[in-house]
Parts: C-alpha cells; structure tokens; sequence
C-alpha cells in the first residue's frame, strides 16, 4: 500500500470492476492522483467515458475509499494498487487489468518467475482430480507457483497438489474475502496464506454473483505464463478462463482424457484445435526452457542463507493431509451434473467484459470456404479456436539414416498414389527473394488473407523466426499474431516448428 492507493480505489469505485476504460487511465497518467487531481473536462477528454462516467467523476469525495483502507488494515487484507511494485508484471498488461487487488498472505509470491494456473470443471471424476493433484505437485516442487480460483473439483486439487509438494501457489476469489464462500474448505485457504496468497479483485464483504466469476477468470490467466485445463465440457465456464489466456498470449495446455466422458469433450477439442497435450509436468516444463536457469553468479552468504530450514506447522500439515483421493469423492458427480454446474450459455456478461469471451459465448459453425480448415477467430464449442496448432520441426534425411518412420511413409503413400516427380536441385534463397516467393501464392487465396496475416507472411520472408520475433517486426499485439498463425498453418502457406517457431512452406 502506497500514498496512490487511495486515488486507485477511487478510481475503481467510479469505473467499476473488469473495465477497459483504466487502459486509457494508465495510457495517460502516471499516476492515478495525476487523473484524480485533473479538471473534469481534461477527464473527458480521453473519449472514453459516458455521461454516467461524468456524473460520478464529479464525486471527487475520497471518504469510502479511506473507510474501504481502514476496513481492510483490521481484517489483515492488504491493498496492492495497479501502481504498487508488488502488482504483478503480467496483469498490469493485459486489457482491463484490476485497478486494486486485496490480498491475504505473502504479496511476493504474486511476482514469480514461472505461474501455470490449472482449472477445469467443478463436477471432476476421481481420475480428474488425481491428475489434477499430481500435475501440480510436480509442477510445485519444480518451482513453478501455480494459480487457480478455489472453487471445488479441480481448483481445490490443484491448490492441494502445490501444498502437498511445500510449493506456492495463489487462489483467485470470485468475491471478497470475508463473504463465507466455501467455508468447508476453510482449512485449505489457511494452508495457501501460509505458502502463498489468496487474492480479489473485489472489497472483502463483496458476495459472489454470476458476474463476479467470469471477471475474476481474466485475472488467473493474467497473472499466469499458461494455463492448464484438466476436464472440462463443451459449455464449461473453464473455456471462458481459455477465451482470456488466448486474448491475453497466453500458452494454453490441456490433458486429453475419455473420449466418451462429458468432462473431456472441451478438453479434447482444445487439443484436436492445437492446444499442448499434457500428459506429465515435462509437458509443460519444456516450453520454458529458461525457467530455473540462474541468473546470476551466487555468492557465499546466498548460499549460507538458503541452507536456512523452514519450520513447518505440523497441526497445520495435518489439516491440510485430506488427500485428494477423499476430496474426489467428495466432489464426484455424475455427468449428467455436469452440464448444469458447468453451463455459462445463460451468464450474462457486463459490456466492458465482452471483449473477453465475444458477443456470444456459443455460436453455431459457420459454413467456411475452405473445406476442413477452420480460419482463426471462428468460435466453436464455447472458446476462440485460436490457438496456435504445432507440428513437429523437419529434419533432413540423409542416406545413411536407417530410422526412417515406415509407419509414415505407408500412410503418406495411401493418400498419394504417388506419381513420378523431377528431382530439382535445391537453390538457396536470395537475400531478397520475399517479393517472389509471395507471388507464387494463389491469387484467391491471398485475397482471403486477413491483413494480420498478410503482414505476418511478409514479416516471415523465407527465414525461420520465433512467434516473439514476428511480433516484434510488425507490431501487432501478441494475441493478434497467434491468430495470424493459424490462419496461415490453415492456408498451408507457412510451417509450426517447435519452439513456438515458423517458416515458409
């Protein structure tokens, strides 16, 4: 808490929860006394607010905010503001970030170097929440903080799967702290306050509501470098969490599971789609290869230091020894259930929040001019299928190679009678041989080009670039080049190689 946060929940109190418009704030201020203090019309300048906006920018009366502080400061809830050092690094860039959050437990953990959050459906089978639990104990003794909103069946698992293995991991709340939200799990909470956080977007006496709970998504894939979905229906509110980490850039992971279970019909087409199979840690682990790596050179007394041992509660371990295996039991339902508890068709969502998750939540196919490819951004079974599809990298094949996949060959010879090609000689490309290799492109097919992927295949050229490099050459919001990606790799015009890399076909 600093002498901005007051001016931050003012802010929040005038903007409301989950609103774009603090975008604009943060654009044009560096500090939020700097807008507080501004004239009226210099505030409306910004082209963002409604006339509603205005009246209540009109309050300028900082009474509820300083009442909000001290309300906190007796029940041991601390205030980080969008301004604060400890406001995650993560959050602050994604679109309507919180204006304030209150937080219990140790603020630190909200800055790790590596965040997964794991979600999936409340209504989790025994097998879902076992592997629930085991991922995130093996992702919590890597080091990895893992993320997640604390409701039941794979929320609870995974937070108990990071306690088990003595990691960090942070709860999310769809209220605020004091509202008596799942009491029975009480025991579980005080274990993450002790090992990591618990943490709203929303004042301590705040009720949950069915607003509360998609807003609040946003959030645990904001903070997060990926997110993990363990079952999940085709219309769970898990896909809304999905629709944010995709908007947001985020990597997006799923465990396949019972082709004929409802719970892992969204997490199956997640990965017919192109979402990163998981079926162990490494999974996970091996897309952040730089995660863990030092960096810097230790010194004597760092070494001295981390030889410090940790005393542990043991009364507080026995509480938190309810293995998964019993809260499975617990929480089992059966797939009939799962369609109600996991049902958002009906949730209605605030206009600022709209652009997570679209106008509608679930749309029909549309008819599509290319048969059996699917241009990024359609939506299909409750989530944005954009995520980017891999392929794993070519290598060259040599003469003296004796491990030629004849699994692959037979198929490929099915599909191709395979008539008598010319053996051409390969040419290396010119340095700029960009312009030519575009007009090779079928004219229809460069018509139907969207004007992000028409810059990304410009950007491309006919070298090998990481998706973060391809970015950073045009310009375009990481989400935005994703989605250009798949556009591409659906056109057949460029290549996934692994690494999050790409190259001309």
């Amino acid at each position: 808490m600093n002498n901005q946060t007051v001016y931050w929940l003012w802010i929040q109190n005038v903007l409301g929860f989950a609103s774009i418009k603090l975008d604009m704030i943060a654009e044009n201020y560096t500090f939020a006394e700097d807008f507080y203090r501004s004239p009226l019309s210099e505030k409306l300048s910004l082209g963002c607010f409604t006339s509603q906006d205005a009246v209540r920018l009109k309050n300028d009366s900082l009474s509820s905010a300083y009442s909000l502080m001290r309300r906190c400061e007796k029940a041991g809830v601390d205030i980080v503001s969008y301004g604060d050092e400890a406001y995650p690094a993560l959050l602050r860039h994604i679109k309507a970030p919180p204006a304030v959050l209150f937080v219990r437990g140790n603020t630190q953990v909200l800055s790790q170097e590596l965040n997964i959050a794991i979600v999936g459906t409340r209504s989790a089978t025994v097998r879902g929440s076992k592997n629930a639990a085991a991922l995130a104990f093996d992702l919590a003794s890597a080091g990895v903080c893992i993320v997640s909103g604390g409701a039941v069946g794979i929320d609870t698992q995974a937070h108990v799967g990071a306690l088990r293995a003595n990691g960090k991991t942070v709860c999310v709340l769809g209220c605020g702290h004091e509202c008596g939200y799942l009491r029975e799990f009480d025991h579980i909470k005080q274990e993450i306050l002790r090992r990591g956080a618990v943490i709203s977007e929303y004042p301590p006496d705040m009720k949950p509501s069915k607003f509360t709970f998609p807003q609040r998504n946003r959030i645990i894939s904001g903070i997060s470098n990926g997110i993990l979905v363990i079952e999940a229906g085709r219309r769970s509110g898990s896909l809304i969490t999905v629709n944010a980490a995709l908007e947001q850039g985020r990597d997006v992971f799923a465990v396949p599971g019972d082709i004929t279970s409802a719970v892992s019909f969204g997490t199956n087409d997640m990965i017919r789609d192109g979402a990163i199979p998981v079926t162990k840690a490494a999974d996970v682990l091996d897309e952040y290869p730089n995660f863990g790596k030092p960096k810097k050179r230790k010194t004597i007394d760092d070494h001295r230091s981390s030889e410090k041992k940790i005393q542990v509660n043991s009364e507080a371990d026995k509480k938190v020894a309810l293995t998964y295996e019993q809260l499975a039991l617990e929480t089992e339902k059966t797939e009939k259930d799962v369609a109600d508890d996991d049902d958002i068709s009906e949730i209605p969502v605030e206009m600022d929040f709209s652009a997570y998750i679209g106008k509608k939540l679930l749309t029909d196919r549309k008819a599509e001019k290319y048969p059996r490819k699917r241009p990024a951004g359609k939506k299909k079974d409750g989530y944005v299928s954009s995520i980017t599809k891999r392929k794993p990298e070519q290598t060259q094949s040599s003469t003296s190679s004796k491990k030629t996949d004849t699994t692959e060959i037979k198929q490929t010879n099915r599909k191709n009678p395979a008539p008598e090609q010319k053996i051409i000689p390969e040419v290396p490309a010119k340095a700029n041989d960009d312009s030519q290799r575009l007009k090779e492109i079928s004219p229809e097919v460069y018509e139907e080009l969207s004007d992000e992927a028409s810059v990304f295949l410009k950007a491309l050229g006919s070298e090998v670039l990481h998706i973060d490099e391809v970015a950073e050459r045009t310009k375009l919001p990481i989400s935005a080049v994703h989605a250009a990606a798949t556009e591409l790799e659906m056109n057949d015009l460029i290549e996934s190689l692994q690494g999050r890399r790409y190259k001309r076909i």
